[in-house]
């Protein structure tokens, strides 16, 4: 991220994901996707208390517009730690409330194919809330594979067969 110019920028790890927090989102975001091999997916979160209230007040006044613009939904919950509630009863608590929420929209639950989708995962304190999922460039991190010389002779392939192996890891 310095190399492309975001100088304000925290980097964070927890089990098997990486947190990136700063004003230059949108630009951080296009960079990871495109640069940074070992990244499935890249997800703009909204982070809160991990208690029940603080996720309702987030959805309620952040994404409840948002789902309000579709038809069918699901709510899909994913926990690391110890909490009060399983993932399938904070899903079913977090569902009920945006169907009582929505009640004049006629909004529906759908498990298999809905039109919007709320993730939510609660780590310990915190829970982030999430909606899309950007693709990465995937592969391997950076060298967890050893090292590689490669040789260059200018054309075109040299190119996508240097992408193909750094993605390798």
């Amino acid at each position: 991220l310095k190399y492309f110019n975001i100088q304000d920028f925290r980097v964070s790890n927890q089990y098997s994901r990486i947190f990136v927090s700063t004003d230059e989102l949108e630009k951080a975001e296009r960079i990871v996707s495109a640069f940074v091999p070992g990244v499935k997916s890249i997800s703009k979160t909204i982070k809160c208390p991990s208690e029940l209230e603080e996720i309702k007040n987030v959805i309620e006044k952040q994404l409840l517009n948002e789902i309000q613009t579709h038809s069918s939904f699901a709510v899909r919950v994913k926990r690391v730690g110890t909490h009060p509630f399983t993932s399938m009863e904070l899903a079913a608590e977090i569902g009920s409330f945006i169907l009582e929420k929505c009640s004049n929209k006629q909004l529906k639950v759908d498990l298999t194919s809905p039109e919007y989708t709320l993730f939510i995962e609660v780590r310990e304190k915190d829970a982030y809330l999430f909606h899309a999922k950007e693709e990465g460039l995937g592969g391997l991190p950076v060298g967890c594979q050893g090292r590689v010389l490669i040789l260059v002779e200018g054309k075109k392939e040299d190119l996508v067969n240097i992408l193909k192996m750094y993605q390798r890891g």
